[in-house]
């Protein structure tokens, strides 16, 4: 029951931000509406602006908010309003857009606005492109996760800037407090999630005590805490995992955890070689106590 109320309250702070910029930016504005169809576009708009920005919280694997739903529920959340807010941004374009007036802009002439609102359509494109079509574009795991991060971060950032730049919806002193306050809670999310946890993993290493290849190219890895007591976990909880790579890495890999929850101290993964990652396995090194190189760091979240 504690969970259900939990979810609740999570998908009503969601409903909220969604909302929030409809109200604070249609609001009391100083010069007449632009018409029903440029409003509709603008809402749409902030709307998708909105979305994008949650997109954020549900990879940041923060405990609080995966409890209720799931890990996997999450992720899977993430890609599907992902989709919808790339559907609300292209229709913002396509109502908002002047092609007359764009097609006389030369590069030298096209306002600064109209640069940034490109270059956020753009971005979030490609990063639907490239998440769809990963295999297609012969893009490694790795290299899309860092692709997906970058992407992100510009449209966002690009976004934000654009909606200042118009200024008519935000064309007060409160209105652009509160805006600054949603471009702070991103770059507060996109900190906590590339420095801030990071350097928390850092205090609690794990160092790779055994590799034990099984069948069906599978491989097991023994991973011992090193200076802490580990972790505690339930039957059917995976942690992410990164060997051998700093903690600061883009990249970081799920696996169930196949050792008994009745015990503390080492756990162990059974991992597959299925992927770029998973068929590198078997060739781990053991790696010493201390030796940062070779630590293997996990945070444990749960499933659906």
């Amino acid at each position: 029951m504690r969970a259900v109320v939990r979810g609740v309250g999570w998908l009503g702070i969601f409903i909220g931000i969604c909302v929030a910029p409809l109200v604070f930016a249609l609001v009391s504005t100083d010069r007449a509406g632009l018409g029903f169809w440029t409003d509709f576009s603008v809402a749409l708009g902030f709307v998708g602006l909105a979305l994008m920005g949650i997109e954020f919280a549900l990879v940041a694997r923060v405990k609080t908010v995966a409890e209720p739903f799931g890990t996997d529920a999450l992720v899977d959340f993430h890609r599907e309003i992902g989709y919808a807010g790339l559907a609300f941004v292209l229709v913002h374009v396509a109502l908002s857009a002047d092609l007359g007036k764009v097609k006389a802009f030369t590069p030298a002439e096209t306002p600064a606005r109209v640069l940034f609102g490109a270059v956020a359509a753009g971005a979030l494109v490609a990063l639907v492109a490239t998440s769809i079509w990963r295999r297609r574009f012969r893009l490694s795991y790795e290299l899309w996760q860092i692709l997906h991060a970058v992407l992100a971060v510009i449209a966002v950032v690009a976004a934000l800037v654009h909606v200042l730049l118009v200024n008519y919806y935000v064309d007060t002193l409160w209105k652009q407090a509160l805006w600054s306050l949603m471009a702070a809670a991103f770059i507060w999310l996109l900190l906590w999630v590339r420095l801030l946890r990071p350097l928390k993993m850092r205090r609690r290493p794990w160092t790779v005590e055994r590799v034990r290849p099984e069948r069906d190219r599978t491989t097991v890895l023994t991973l011992r805490p090193d200076g802490h007591d580990g972790l505690r976990f339930e039957p059917g909880q995976f942690a992410w995992i990164t060997v051998d790579r700093s903690v600061f890495s883009v990249t970081s890999h799920p696996f169930s955890l196949c050792s008994s929850a009745e015990t503390s101290g080492s756990i162990e993964v059974a991992i597959k070689a299925a992927g770029d990652f998973s068929s590198s396995v078997a060739t781990v090194k053991l790696g010493d106590a201390g030796l940062p190189g070779r630590a293997t760091r996990s945070v444990l979240d749960r499933p659906v």
